[in-house]
């Protein structure tokens, strides 16, 4: 069982599996997993569809095993069902369902022609233990016989991340001019209290109500306006007029953009807060991570693709999406695994530092030994950049920093992380990682930052 959703982009019916974390492969089923499809009946809020075609090259073949009923019986009984479901509709609404039934049915009818003459390729099925598969049918002899075969190569949603990460890095500048580390830290758990707030209200109404008379938080004292803008675009927020000292934070954009954005938000907010940790021997961390931030803008990506993940979460793209709560898996990387990451447009970045963070649990699928490599043809030739032996990470979740040598540095629209070993082969043959980030330096605010002491 999978769903289809409507692409108003695409302006049609969109075959999406989260189980093997693809969309818009129908064929998938009977070119990778080798099923020998019969009926696929679709179901909505406004009736029932036979999407069959959809799904298919061999729709001779198919006629021949759906035996169950006539072909006339089975559009009746579909027919019915849709009548019955629309009975209560308005009348106007069905003069406009039943255009969309006859475009859909073109469109089922164009795909047919277009599928004879694709060579797409298509692979077996990703979820579940590879024995199961194996006795299902649904691994693809193709792939048994080239255990070499990559992933595909997934979009990266995570310009947001990069936005949240900058914002944050003004914030820091504002702090390190002119107040204390805790004053800092006073200010960021405040404004985590209100983007939790925001996270828990309603998707398409998300609001909250701050009192500037009685309670006035230290973030909006203190945050210089273009900062607290900066901050609120970066989560596609908005400020509302004041209304008896009240003002309303709330939805400034797509409310899909929020959601993406908040999360990450709550947990950079929190990853800061800990490592300036101004009440423990740790304050110099903290002072290097703000000073890092201030320095440096996260970069995002275009594509990735690994060697190997673990649907439908532990694909390659959740290593770029910004949470701890999701991360890259591959099943057979414990002892070699890589991951790439291509730049949109093939634009060349100079990365000079990147960001590893551990997973939720395991440490002995932590990776240990690595290379970091960048290209300049879009991955056809690689140069080292950087390499790193013996590495440990002794907590769930933690983030270590790399700088990569000036003499290392150089533009780079691609780069690839060759993981050599976990830190225990012997006990896993799994590979993982929570989020991978990469930096470049961000010289327009150099010359902005200063750094204080508490």
């Amino acid at each position: 069982m999978w769903t289809e959703c409507f692409s108003e982009f695409l302006g049609r019916w969109m075959h999406l599996d989260p189980c093997e974390a693809t969309f818009d492969k129908p064929l998938l089923y009977e070119e990778g997993w080798g099923k020998k499809l019969n009926y696929i009946i679709a179901l909505s809020k406004d009736g029932v569809y036979d999407v069959t075609k959809r799904y298919t090259r061999h729709w001779d073949e198919v006629l021949r095993r759906r035996i169950i009923t006539s072909e006339h019986n089975a559009n009746v009984v579909i027919t019915n069902l849709t009548s019955f479901i629309r009975r209560g509709f308005p009348s106007s609404s069905l003069p406009v369902l039943q255009v969309r039934d006859k475009q859909e049915a073109e469109e089922i009818q164009r795909a047919q022609h277009e599928y004879k003459t694709s060579s797409e390729a298509f692979q077996g099925r990703q979820s579940g233990a590879k024995e199961w598969r194996i006795a299902r049918g649904e691994f693809n002899a193709t792939e048994s016989a080239a255990s070499h075969m990559t992933c595909p190569l997934r979009l990266c949603v995570d310009e947001h991340v990069s936005k949240v990460s900058g914002a944050l890095g003004l914030l820091c500048i504002e702090f390190c001019r002119k107040e204390s580390l805790s004053r800092l830290k006073k200010v960021l758990k405040e404004l985590h209290e209100v983007l939790h707030q925001l996270k828990a209200a309603p998707f398409k109404a998300r609001k909250v109500k701050i009192n500037l008379l009685t309670d006035p938080p230290s973030f909006y004292e203190d945050i210089g306006a273009a900062t607290f803008q900066k901050i609120l675009c970066a989560l596609h927020l908005k400020q509302m007029a004041h209304e008896a000292g009240d003002l309303w934070i709330c939805l400034g954009g797509d409310p899909i953009e929020t959601a993406l954005a908040i999360p990450v938000a709550l947990e950079q907010i929190k990853s800061l807060c800990d490592s300036i940790n101004i009440n423990t021997s740790k304050e110099s961390s903290g002072l290097e991570r703000l000073r890092f931030l201030t320095e440096n803008e996260r970069l995002f990506g275009g594509t990735c693709q690994a060697s190997g993940e673990e649907p439908p979460l532990g694909i390659s793209s959740s290593a770029f999406d910004g949470l701890h709560s999701t991360k890259w898996e591959d099943p057979s990387g414990a002892k070699g695994s890589w991951i790439i990451c291509y730049f949109p447009d093939g634009v060349a970045e100079n990365v000079t530092a990147y960001d590893l963070t551990s997973a939720n649990d395991c440490p002995e699928r932590d990776p240990m030994n690595w290379v970091l490599e960048g290209s300049r043809d879009g991955g056809f030739t690689w140069n080292v950049l950087d390499t790193q032996h013996s590495m440990q990470f002794y907590k769930r979740f933690e983030r270590k920093t790399f700088h990569i040598a000036p003499k290392k540095q150089s533009l780079c629209n691609a780069l690839r992380l060759k993981f050599l070993s976990v830190w225990d082969p012997s006990a896993t043959s799994r590979l993982q990682v929570a989020c991978i980030d990469f930096f470049k330096k961000n010289h327009s605010q150099l010359e902005h930052a200063g750094f204080c002491t508490p």
